[in-house]
């Protein structure tokens, strides 16, 4: 969906979520449930289903629905989708249990390959709860402004000055101390939190350049 997205615009992309909420609508019962989470990630509740096999018949109509081609404007797109499931009360009592076994569930599948899914199960549980975890670590640190930038100057070899910077991206944990960005970068472009912290990279770069320019430094871009 990110690559939809990037290539016909956001408008072309409300557009196609709309549609495949549509599909995911018209294949459910009366007394079945359906929202948009938030991006690309829809919640389904069935209450029909009594074993994994049913579970597995319902998968694999999902998947067929997104990956049928969508048209619009003279572009044709589609997709492929990750799944991740949960039942009651096998894995939890309360609605926020459940949707969360069925998220590591999801994030399992997109692990092991895309355009699958997975049935929640305890040995992926501390795996894939790392991720999670991460992932909510990283919009505080957005917000409590835990990422700084370091900053790697570029260097004329013939005289020596300073001709430009490349700007890094750094965390600092307040509780696991300095985490690598070979590490936390994947998952943020997993989750989409990578475009907020992208803008957050452009903006802290730009006021670095205005300090520089304003203390002399006019050609350090």
């Amino acid at each position: 969906f990110k690559n939809i997205n990037n290539t016909f615009g956001r408008i072309f992309g409300d557009e196609y979520l709309i549609e495949i909420a549509n599909r995911l609508q018209n294949m459910m019962s009366i007394d079945d449930f359906l929202c948009r989470m938030g991006g690309d990630e829809f919640l389904l509740i069935f209450n029909s289903l009594a074993t994994d096999n049913d579970a597995n018949i319902i998968v694999n109509e999902i998947q067929e629905l997104v990956k049928n081609p969508y048209f619009n404007g003279g572009h044709i797109v589609s997709s492929t989708t990750s799944i991740g499931i949960a039942a009651y009360p096998i894995d939890g009592n309360d609605f926020d249990s459940i949707v969360k076994k069925a998220d590591m569930a999801m994030y399992y599948a997109k692990q092991i390959g895309r355009d699958g899914f997975h049935i929640y199960d305890k040995e992926v549980n501390e795996e894939v709860f790392d991720t999670l975890s991460l992932t909510s670590d990283m919009r505080t640190a957005l917000k409590e402004n835990q990422f700084r930038l370091v900053f790697q100057p570029k260097i004329l070899l013939a005289d020596n000055t300073v001709v430009g910077a490349e700007a890094l991206l750094r965390w600092v944990h307040p509780i696991h101390g300095f985490i690598g960005p070979d590490i936390f970068i994947p998952i943020a472009e997993k989750s989409g939190l990578i475009i907020d912290i992208g803008a957050w990279v452009i903006e802290q770069s730009c006021i670095a350049c205005s300090k520089w320019s304003k203390a002399g430094f006019d050609d350090v871009s």
